[in-house]
């Protein structure tokens, strides 16, 4: 019997998509190939930047499922995607759900508990695997690394820790994803770079709006279970404003990007959907107001990775 979640089947392909939340890996994998491109660009080693990808791709697999497990056992994604037929309805109007998420899959009863912690078993083995290689090429650092990435995801939500729900959340974002696209480049070229960590710090910010702006949709769960992150305690219309001076803050830096290289100008491009996203944050008298911002505000980052990909392959291939 096929399951359904939402009113709709489910494909063995949909189950993956959802349980994995694969599409919600992107930026992780975007960020580490943003510091791999960048290491390429310096003369780094071919491999890493193979290998690197890969690892931060298990890694985001297992920072996502492990994040649904424990929030399943907490019990807020189930206050949080009660949907009847008129939402799911409004919210296909503003979304893509083929991308966005369509619930906890355990809440939704695809997989259950004790696939979960397997599931999370395999994922850290996985992540350890693939990073061998990588430890024997960049050396011991490759360890004190993947140690500091997997406490930041695992504490994320676990009990007791519980980073998010102790308005910690933010921080580990920004400082998960500064370190993803640092050191993915010094891990394959141990020179510290200012530019390289500017656009690291970017990342990271970027990578935090996404997280705030995400609480927005969940406040009423939040509440109910008292999850205290920043939305918690500013209310929706207040965290908005935040999310508004991020994007400002994150245009700012993009452009002091420029005083690098003048082919960093590309990147301003990725300030477009930013401007859309601030438009959509103040339209707060509409239903839904606050999931039109966040393919926007996701739309920043990947732009941003993506634009200085670009920039670096322009340097290389017309140097001036």
């Amino acid at each position: 019997m096929e399951a359904v979640v939402s009113g709709h089947a489910l494909t063995s392909f949909r189950k993956l998509m959802l349980v994995m939340r694969i599409s919600y890996t992107l930026p992780f994998v975007m960020a580490s190939l943003s510091g791999v491109a960048y290491g390429l660009f310096i003369g780094g080693n071919a491999w890493l930047a193979l290998l690197i990808p890969m690892d931060v791709f298990v890694l985001a697999m297992f920072v996502n499922f492990s994040n649904d497990y424990f929030d399943h056992l907490s019990g807020v994604d189930e206050i949080r995607f009660r949907k009847d037929e008129e939402k799911m309805k409004e919210i296909d109007e503003v979304v893509n759900r083929s991308f966005y998420w369509d619930g906890n899959s355990l809440d939704n009863g695809i997989i259950t508990e004790a696939h979960g912690k397997l599931i999370m078993i395999i994922l850290v083995a996985g992540a350890v695997t693939v990073s061998l290689p990588i430890v024997y090429i960049g050396g011991w650092i490759v360890i004190a690394l993947g140690l500091v990435a997997l406490g930041l995801a695992f504490l994320y939500t676990a009990p007791p820790v519980n980073l998010g729900a102790h308005g910690l959340g933010e921080i580990d974002v920004l400082v998960s994803f500064t370190m993803i696209a640092f050191f993915a480049y010094f891990v394959m070229v141990p020179i510290f770079s200012w530019e390289m960590l500017l656009f690291a710090t970017i990342t990271g910010i970027g990578a935090m709006n996404m997280r705030i702006i995400d609480q927005v949709s969940g406040y009423e769960a939040h509440l109910a279970v008292k999850e205290r992150n920043l939305c918690y305690h500013l209310g929706p219309d207040q965290t908005a404003k935040v999310v508004r001076g991020v994007i400002a803050v994150t245009g700012m830096m993009t452009v002091a990007m420029i005083w690098f290289n003048a082919y960093n100008a590309l990147l301003l491009l990725a300030l477009l959907p930013g401007l859309k996203a601030w438009r959509d944050l103040g339209m707060r008298d509409i239903k839904l107001w606050y999931m039109r911002p966040v393919p926007k505000v996701l739309g920043i980052v990947i732009m941003l990775q993506v634009l200085f990909i670009l920039s670096l392959t322009l340097r290389t291939v017309l140097p001036y």
